[in-house]
């Protein structure tokens, strides 16, 4: 049996932190240590022959550096990362932004069930409008990430409106999971007029 992952990664949730690897008292249970991070650290109850990978050759340097001075000391850039081209229309090719307006509040149903930040959310617009005027205009050249279902809820309405939107599916199924939820939810059983709203597919 071949087993494949990153032990590196974002840990199992506990919710008890004195049961966590973290905590002193907790490091005797460690429950938010997943089987694949006790198999490649060699608990005394399992101990297998591993191997990791060290060559990455996707990203280039200035990303790289990122991880490899906090999570993969060994890491090693191929020489193929050197030849990838500069970002047009940026004098970097990576940004660190700080700012100081606040999330939205938690007056729509969104806010509720997650996080969203509309000043970003058009800041981002504006930077994907940048980005496609100076020529990356074909599709899949520019990729939006963001890690909470709210945010990508905005930014796909307002990018809607000027552009076509593809989401992945899984994210495609929560959002409407949750907009489903929140249906429900508001929907009044005596209210004759209330009626289901089919959900539109982004392609």
């Amino acid at each position: 049996m071949i087993l494949i992952g990153d032990l590196n990664q974002l840990r199992p949730h506990c919710a008890t932190y004195n049961l966590t690897c973290d905590s002193k008292i907790g490091i005797n249970y460690a429950l938010d240590k997943s089987i694949f991070e006790r198999l490649v650290n060699g608990d005394q109850a399992m101990r297998l022959e591993k191997l990791q990978l060290c060559t990455q050759r996707r990203i280039r340097k200035e990303i790289s550096d990122l991880i490899r001075y906090t999570l993969y000391n060994e890491l090693v850039d191929d020489k193929i990362t050197d030849s990838y081209p500069d970002v047009c229309g940026a004098q970097k090719n990576i940004y660190f932004m700080n700012h100081h307006h606040p999330e939205d509040s938690n007056e729509s149903d969104f806010a509720v069930n997650s996080h969203s930040n509309t000043f970003e959310a058009k800041m981002l617009i504006g930077l994907v409008k940048h980005f496609i005027h100076n020529g990356y205009d074909k599709p899949g050249q520019i990729a939006v990430l963001t890690p909470y279902l709210g945010q990508l809820i905005k930014i796909r309405d307002m990018l809607s409106k000027s552009f076509v939107v593809v989401i992945d599916e899984r994210d495609d199924q929560l959002i409407n999971d949750m907009e489903e939820s929140i249906d429900s939810e508001n929907k009044n059983p005596d209210d004759e007029s209330a009626f289901s709203i089919e959900k539109n597919e982004f392609f």
